[in-house]
């Protein structure tokens, strides 16, 4: 089983000389035989993962043209078959050979199918689990447990890699990314109950999709839409801001505007929930009350980009004061980046200065 393991990433990531290119091309058939042989035998001690290797060795570019449509047969089998482990691993292997630069654009699509279609946990009708010898009744609980399990995590993969290959078509990577984002309000909604790592890899795939070029603009707010349904959780807040700070198009910055005074306005109630009667005075700064209140945001009665600027800086020396890790970091990013308020700098700057954290370089806000 490592030596599978390790043909697969090898095969992927190990770029051959030149000169030892044609020979590793003229080996490969005698190397895919070898795996191929090893994933039909019933008794090998993990056939997925062999199945899988099988895939990511066909994928690459030394793999032999010859042996492409016999590997392609028996990894779409296998992945069409009854055993769910082993179809998830067979699926995963051809999400490498439809995402290379050789897949055919009807590859592409039957895979698509047989990833989308394989998303969801096989119901209790469906079911073609074989009965046990013993007595006892197949359990639909076990299988869809199994599936969530073992099957979904790959899947998942499957269908980013699909949907952000170079040769996939703009209709298939939108189908995809359409698909995940209706799965994510699911969870979301909770109709769909999926662990935390199914959710944050499902999240990440999205993320991905929203990314890349062939997403368009529609989805692509409509993923950051969909995301913002988590959005007090720190990774959906990172793809979030990835994903808007990636796209320079008027919609994507009303949207981002938008979000950044939703987030200032959950900040400013969560403040407002704070009681007054703390201690007022600390080692470090002998008159926080007087300088914490001196930061409150002033009443602005238009949104601009200006004024949200001049809120986040407030906001992040608030959190300078409070310890708040990889503030003066942000402080400094967002005084180099952009352009903030000029009437805000000699009062941020002496603030800067008196926290002893940037001393050397203050941001100039």
């Amino acid at each position: 089983m490592r030596a599978a393991r390790l043909i697969g990433e090898l095969a992927l990531n190990v770029k051959p000389n030149p000169a030892a290119f044609r020979n590793c091309k003229a080996r490969s058939p005698k190397r895919l035989r070898r795996l191929e042989a090893a994933s039909l035998e019933s008794d090998f001690p993990d056939r997925g993962e062999v199945l899988l290797a099988l895939g990511k060795v066909i994928a690459s570019p030394g793999a032999s043209i010859e042996a492409n449509a016999i590997v392609t047969r028996t990894l779409l089998d296998a992945a069409a078959g009854t055993d769910a482990p082993l179809a998830g691993r067979a699926l995963e292997g051809a999400s490498y050979l439809a995402s290379s630069r050789r897949a055919q654009p009807d590859l592409i699509a039957e895979v698509a199918k047989l990833l989308k279609t394989s998303l969801d946990a096989p119901s209790r009708k469906n079911s073609r689990l074989k009965p046990p010898a013993s007595r006892a009744k197949p359990s639909s609980k076990s299988a869809a447990g199994e599936h969530y399990a073992v099957a979904l995590p790959g899947v998942l993969k499957g269908l980013a890699r699909v949907a952000l290959a170079s040769n996939s078509p703009a209709a298939v990577t939108r189908e995809i990314g359409a698909l995940l984002l209706e799965r994510w309000k699911d969870v979301c909604a909770a109709r769909r109950v999926w662990g935390p790592a199914n959710s944050y890899a499902l999240m990440e795939s999205l993320r991905a999709i929203a990314l890349d070029s062939k997403c368009g603009t529609d989805l692509r707010l409509e993923i950051v839409k969909g995301l913002l349904l988590r959005y007090t959780q720190t990774p959906a807040m990172h793809a979030i801001a990835d994903i808007l700070a990636d796209d320079d198009t008027p919609a994507a910055a009303g949207v981002a505007l938008g979000v950044g005074f939703a987030l200032l306005s959950r900040a400013t109630a969560t403040d407002a929930l704070t009681p007054t009667t703390a201690p007022t005075s600390s080692p470090r700064s002998p008159k926080s009350p007087r300088a914490n209140s001196s930061l409150r945001r002033p009443p602005s009665a238009k949104r601009t980009p200006d004024s949200f600027r001049r809120s986040v800086a407030l906001e992040l020396i608030k959190a300078l004061q409070d310890d708040i890790p990889n503030a003066a970091q942000a402080l400094g990013a967002l005084s180099s980046n952009a352009p903030a308020d000029r009437s805000a700098r000699p009062k941020s700057t002496r603030r800067l200065k008196a926290s002893g954290d940037l001393r050397r370089a203050p941001p100039q806000l």
